[in-house]
């Protein structure tokens, strides 16, 4: 038997709805006649006699009954995927599969995701937080859909677009001598226990070139394989550090420490990867527009609350904990 005609369960669906076939003609907008020969082609499909006529009305029998069950059925899970792919098409529902690196994923992504959710009852998202080089092995293989990186992806499977980028800063225990800086160099810190990132990370990379250059030798105390800890390092007075502005502003407003401009420039990039060639569904599209927002805000608070150190009189450069 071929599958059954969408279009005649419909306008049994109205008809018994409805308790007449100029009802169900009125719901489906079409004729009465349209109806009754839909109804027809749905018994002579079936084989099942669904309606006796009574004086010119059709009266449901016990068959007609046991089938609309489940049409109806059939038609509230129709009717729900309808709902979902539209909430799908306006960015409102799915799950989402992020993975990052600790630079934004320990307070700036947490902050995003939240607020995100909070206006998407009915969305999802699965959170992992991996150095770069993971990142990007787990978008190649389509384990997630966005992967936020502080390294530029290397395969082609992976698309990449740079997200935010800002410099480095300088993190200090509170009270530091040098906390009225407007900025400080590579020989300010000559003399202070310094305190290191993992060589892992590409940012170690960078600050170790700045300070070889300028010929500076460090103190380096501690090597620590997070930026957070590094501040949490700082904060309990054991030194110095360089790391990047996201983890710096989210201790600033946490922890006892001080944030300085550092000079020379040392840029920090967060690039979002996804894999290419695979369609964007609407819920990444719209998270992304929110991550876009955030962290061009978390820039700009910083860079507010350096500048506005000199309008205190105390010396600009400087973020207080």
């Amino acid at each position: 038997m071929p599958p059954l005609n969408v279009r005649q369960l419909e306008a049994f669906r109205a008809t018994m709805l409805c308790g007449s076939v100029t009802g169900a003609g009125e719901m489906l907008r079409l004729t009465q006649p349209s109806v009754s020969k839909l109804l027809s082609q749905l018994e002579a499909h079936t084989g099942i006699r669904l309606f006796d006529r009574v004086r010119g009305r059709l009266v449901p029998r016990a068959e007609a009954n046991a089938l609309f069950e489940e049409v109806d059925k059939a038609f509230a899970v129709l009717e729900e995927t309808a709902r979902n792919a539209r909430r799908l098409s306006r960015g409102s529902a799915g799950h989402l599969r992020i993975v990052a690196t600790a630079a934004l994923g320990l307070d700036t992504l947490p902050q995003v995701i939240g607020r995100f959710l909070s206006d998407r009852p009915e969305a999802t998202v699965e959170f992992n937080i991996r150095s770069s080089s993971y990142v990007e092995e787990w978008v190649s293989g389509h384990r997630c859909d966005l992967g936020l990186s502080t390294a530029q992806p290397k395969r082609d499977s992976v698309a990449s677009e740079v997200l935010v980028s800002a410099p480095a800063v300088c993190v200090l225990p509170a009270g530091h001598r040098l906390a009225g800086s407007h900025s400080l160099r590579p020989e300010d810190l000559k003399e202070e226990r310094f305190i290191s990132l993992s060589r892992e990370t590409e940012l170690r990379g960078r600050i170790d070139a700045v300070f070889d250059i300028s010929g500076v030798d460090r103190k380096n105390v501690v090597e620590s394989g997070y930026a957070c800890s590094a501040c949490a390092l700082a904060a309990a007075g054991v030194g110095v550090t360089v790391v990047d502005p996201f983890t710096a502003l989210a201790a600033a407003r946490t922890s006892g420490i001080d944030v300085v401009a550092f000079s020379p420039a040392i840029p920090f990039t967060i690039y979002a990867l996804m894999p290419r060639h695979k369609p964007q569904p609407g819920l990444l599209v719209s998270f992304m527009d929110d991550l876009r927002a955030e962290a061009a805000s978390a820039i700009d608070h910083l860079a507010q609350m350096l500048d506005g150190v000199d309008d205190r009189g105390e010396g600009g450069g400087r973020v207080s904990g």
